[in-house]
């Protein structure tokens, strides 16, 4: 009985110590090269139970140290809108973040580190800008998000520290008239590395130290991994940090109530939603002192963006309905009389419908008080509402609720609303 309890124990000891081997020499291949991380994820998929599935399909981030370049095909076009967010993790004080340009055209877009401070460049053909993002060095190896943004010749940035409340973003025009970023055959994008292959010379830094975890153009993720082109020692780092997203459900009843001092000329909202209602105020803005206004609705499951400045409103409608049950994005940047509205599936950015328009009139500010409320999912039966507003109400889930660049909690100032979505689908890992 004792020898073959010691059998038994010896068989299993040895056992366990070979997949365990297995596993490790599977996650170090997965590491160093793209194919081999799919080969791996789908062996071990088949070999090992639900719960090791879940661990190994975590996202794996990019490493690079100075000798790596990865290139990339653009899934964008010429355009007079982009926005790029990226985290990334370095201790290097000068790196080349990303680059987009093309060896037959002046025009490029790139994000780059010098003393440890981001800088955001680009040029539509009329002269290049610069905006670099003051008094934040993030050559902490700690993650930090970025986001820039360019509208026509106006361009933003913001910069902090992931797990620190965001900071106010900065801004910049370019010189000139030139407003749209031609993308052309020979347009590559570069996250980390050039390598001097394609660069304007107004672009200083070439190499990149550092781990990049995730990235995204025009709200579509660029799949790190997924490189067109390869050069140097390219390895993978530790995984990107994943912020915790929350949901809120609204019952149809109620309403949340945020304040946000917002600039006159220019208006950012990012958000998600998930609803099976036809009808619903997914958000509304108003000044108490004029009829500016500006609302965000479901109207028959369309989405409706609805402003007023001061000399006529403008309405923009999606021509598919939303009302599905999934989660979906809507983006929004409003430049003084000029408006872009895309409307995407959570998980699947290239499933976008894009609205862009002017408002009448000459009239180019959204005039409000700093104190004036901003109402997510409804309205107060005692509030007002501007006559070309349809829905009062909102029976739904929303998330990731982002006004000019801030987050926040929908429950703090709340009626109706509770933490969580109970339009949810809990699906299996298996």
């Amino acid at each position: 009985s004792l020898s073959l309890s010691l059998s038994l124990s010896l068989s299993l000891s040895l056992s366990l110590s070979l997949s365990s081997l297995s596993l490790s020499l599977s996650l170090s291949l997965a590491l160093s090269h793209t194919h081999s991380l799919t080969h791996s994820l789908t062996h071990t998929h088949s070999a090992f139970n639900c719960n090791t599935v879940y661990v190994l399909l975590s996202p794996v981030a990019v490493l690079a140290d100075k000798n790596c370049v990865r290139a990339y095909t653009p899934e964008v076009s010429s355009s007079n809108f982009n926005t790029l967010t990226m985290t990334v993790k370095t201790s290097e004080p000068d790196n080349l973040l990303f680059y987009m340009g093309s060896s037959s055209s002046v025009d490029f877009m790139a994000v780059e580190m010098q003393h440890g401070k981001v800088a955001y460049l680009w040029d539509a053909g009329s002269g290049h800008a610069k905006l670099e993002y003051p008094d934040v060095q993030i050559n902490n190896n700690k993650w930090h998000h970025i986001n820039a943004t360019r509208f026509g010749r106006h361009g933003t940035l913001s910069v902090h520290q992931l797990e620190s409340e965001p900071l106010p973003a900065v801004k910049t025009t370019s010189p000139g008239s030139a407003t749209i970023l031609e993308v052309n055959k020979s347009t590559l994008i570069f996250v980390g590395g050039l390598g001097g292959q394609i660069k304007s010379s107004v672009v200083k830094m070439t190499q990149f130290k550092g781990c990049m975890g995730e990235a995204s153009l025009n709200e579509k993720n660029i799949g790190l991994w997924n490189y067109a082109e390869r050069e140097g020692q390219c390895r993978g780092c530790f995984m990107s940090p994943q912020t915790e997203e929350t949901s809120f459900h609204f019952d149809g009843s109620g309403y949340s109530v945020v304040v946000k001092p917002l600039r006159s000329t220019s208006t950012s909202i990012v958000m998600l939603f998930k609803t099976l209602s036809p009808n619903g105020l997914l958000l509304y803005l108003a000044s108490n002192g004029t009829r500016d206004f500006l609302s965000i609705e479901l109207v028959e499951g369309q989405v409706r963006l609805t402003f007023e400045l001061g000399s006529g409103p403008l309405t923009l409608t999606s021509n598919k309905a939303y009302n599905t049950g999934s989660w979906y994005k809507i983006t929004l940047q409003r430049n003084k009389r000029k408006v872009y509205m895309a409307v995407m599936a959570a998980d699947n950015s290239s499933e976008k419908e894009i609205m862009e328009a002017e408002s009448p009139g000459t009239a180019s500010d959204l005039n409000r008080s700093d104190l004036d409320p901003i109402y997510i999912g409804g309205l107060p039966m005692s509030r007002p509402i501007r006559r070309q507003v349809v829905a009062r109400s909102y029976v739904g889930c929303i998330k990731n609720m982002e006004i000019a660049r801030s987050n926040f909690d929908l429950l703090r100032d709340s009626y109706g609303v509770k933490k969580g979505c109970v339009l949810e689908v809990r699906k299996a890992v298996c």
